[in-house]
């Protein structure tokens, strides 16, 4: 028998761990992330074998290990709202400063899973310790003014800002 293609990415599982707070069940699950059950299935049988989860008759829940990288996360990640962002003429827009322990995939790749789940666009920002870049240019020229998002987040070098907006 053979097994068929999986229906869901990487951010779903990291979307699944960051929504298992507080306890979910399953079908809760996939109402919030828009998953197919069987997606949730797979995706939290990924986190229960990795530790960071268990299961019980109410739901799912963190392990103490769980808890930790859950903390980390959310250190890791600040989501803001409701930010104006020049030459952007949408009223649905959120931004997420992104500290990454690595590389993270090229831009238009972010942008790409962005799009599919559901955005209008985004724009993946690095900060360079003076000037916000998109890269893979190393220099903010751009007509744009993006000293707003500068000013919404503590940026340090290497960190990305991602800026996605929708209908």
């Amino acid at each position: 028998m053979q097994r068929s293609q999986a229906k869901f990415y990487s951010c779903d599982v990291l979307n699944v761990f960051l929504r298992i707070k507080p306890i979910k069940s399953r079908a809760r699950m996939a109402l919030e992330t828009g998953l197919g059950e069987g997606s949730v299935r797979s995706v939290l049988a990924i986190l229960k074998e990795k530790g960071l989860i268990e299961s019980a008759k109410q739901g799912h829940y963190l392990t103490e290990v769980g808890e930790e990288w859950y903390t980390k996360l959310k250190r890791a990640l600040v989501m803001k709202d409701s930010i104006k962002v020049s030459g952007i003429k949408s009223n649905s827009i959120v931004c997420l400063h992104l500290r990454p322990p690595t590389t993270p995939k090229p831009s238009y790749m972010l942008r790409d899973i962005a799009v599919r789940w559901g955005a209008s666009g985004a724009l993946i920002f690095y900060y360079t310790g003076q000037e916000l870049v998109l890269p893979p240019s190393k220099t903010p020229d751009y007509g744009e003014d993006y000293s707003a998002l500068k000013k919404t987040f503590d940026l340090k070098r290497g960190d990305y800002v991602i800026v996605v907006w929708g209908s």
